[in-house]
């Protein structure tokens, strides 16, 4: 049976699986139930976006049960499509370079629609796939969609890398049975990968690789994965040719600045390409706005209003240009809960612990955040430990002798006593 996945990133940039289906059929009514019932799962919360194959299935179902989502086509679909639909063009090498600089290179919609024109001048004005492909642009196209956040995910790709993770752990002949038992170990791993991580975030540190005040903001509050992504945007700044070329006084209103900035990117020894983003930057309440939008679709910001920041100065940034999507110091509770049903080897001993550890959880989830709650939950902790300590529930023996250890059997009085210690293997420990 065919496994479809919904998969999500964390804040560590890790794929994270948020549901699973096993699939009869890829048909309307199969994926209207897979949606429906992910939907109901997930408390009735809709994405506010979503990657999608070009299924017609999937976009009608994604249309009528979450109409407010917007979803996104996967461009790698439909990049691996141009050696089969360009075949008939002279210059395919030519043609397949431009087409890719026509999706990547458009700063402006109207630049879009203009360099689309002029593409068709290789024969494919009655292109059918083409056709289709320009009224669904703004399914597709960066330049329509950058406004949305996505997570800095740009194709499914995360959700084949999710069905290669499952290869090690089920296979097309396993049982239902034996799915359900290897897909909560494979949760198990992913879980334990993520905690890794989260404790490396919160106990060591990734070196700055600047002397900028705002650089180390981003170190504190990131996580690790994520502040590496920052510091690639500063190394543009360094290695890539970017200069101010002219400041419209004119055009300034309202306390707002605006810049252009010239980017020679390098592409090889011989090829330069060069792009021009307009920045707007408005010193009351210090917002920056760049025409790439890369903050807008990834939470990050690009070297350009970076480069903005280092010109004018600002050493300290707007704590919104440190999202709490990324951060390590916010509190992420799903983290730590696994299956309520527990895992098949769970003992009986353990499912009480996990039982009890859930109701801290829960007190926990609710005093985070708030200082009087947590110092209230401190002391009736310490008068709970205290009582605990001195309870007396009939097992505990009347005296100890200062060779027993334990508490006596309530069926005997004998004690139980420590045990003769026993010289260990090995080498005698010498000073």
């Amino acid at each position: 049976m065919p496994f479809a996945t919904f998969v999500g990133v964390n804040h560590h940039g890790q794929s994270i699986i948020l549901g699973c289906a096993l699939l009869s059929h890829e048909d309307v009514e199969t994926f209207k139930w897979v949606f429906s019932t992910w939907l109901s799962a997930m408390g009735d919360t809709h994405p506010h976006a979503i990657f999608t194959d070009q299924c017609e299935s999937i976009m009608a179902v994604i249309r009528k049960v979450m109409p407010n989502t917007i979803y996104k086509f996967c461009l790698w679909h439909i990049l691996s499509k141009l050696s089969e639909k360009f075949k008939g063009v002279a210059d395919f090498t030519k043609a397949n370079n431009e087409f890719k600089a026509l999706i990547f290179d458009s700063l402006m919609i109207k630049m879009f629609e203009r360099n689309w024109n002029e593409f068709l001048k290789y024969g494919l004005e009655n292109n059918e796939w083409l056709t289709k492909l320009y009224f669904e642009r703004e399914s597709w196209v960066p330049i329509y969609l950058n406004h949305m956040f996505w997570a800095g995910m740009m194709s499914t790709q995360r959700s084949k890398g999710i069905h290669a993770y499952f290869d090690s752990y089920v296979h097309s002949r396993s049982t239902l049975k034996q799915f359900i038992e290897q897909y909560e170990m494979a949760l198990c791993g992913k879980t334990e990968k993520e905690l890794l991580l989260e404790f490396i975030s919160k106990n060591r540190l990734v070196n700055c690789i600047s002397q900028f005040q705002w650089e180390k903001q981003f170190q504190s509050a990131f996580t690790h994965e994520m502040f590496k992504l920052i510091q690639e945007q500063i190394k543009r700044l360094w290695y890539c040719d970017m200069k101010i070329l002219n400041k419209d006084e004119e055009s300034n209103e309202h306390g707002m600045e605006r810049y252009n900035i010239l980017e020679r990117c390098i592409i090889n020894d011989w090829y330069h390409k060069e792009f021009v983003y307009s920045i707007e930057h408005r010193e009351n309440g210090q917002y920056f706005s760049c025409k790439c939008r890369r903050f807008d679709s990834s939470g990050i910001l690009c070297c350009y209003i970076l480069k903005m920041i280092v010109t004018k100065g600002i050493e300290v940034i707007n704590e919104r240009y440190l999202p709490r999507r990324w951060r390590k110091d916010v509190h992420r509770p799903y983290i730590k809960k696994f299956f309520a049903e527990g895992y098949p080897t769970m003992t009986e001993e353990y499912q009480k612990y996990r039982e009890l550890e859930g109701d801290f959880e829960q007190i926990t989830d609710i005093v985070i955040g708030n200082t009087q709650k947590m110092e209230y939950v401190k002391r009736q902790l310490q008068v709970l430990k205290v009582i605990l300590s001195e309870w007396n529930d009939g097992l505990l023996a009347s005296a100890v002798d200062s060779d027993t250890v334990g508490v006596a059997n309530s069926d005997s009085s004998i004690a139980i006593l420590n045990p003769h210690e026993a010289r260990s293997r090995g080498k005698p420990r010498s000073n």
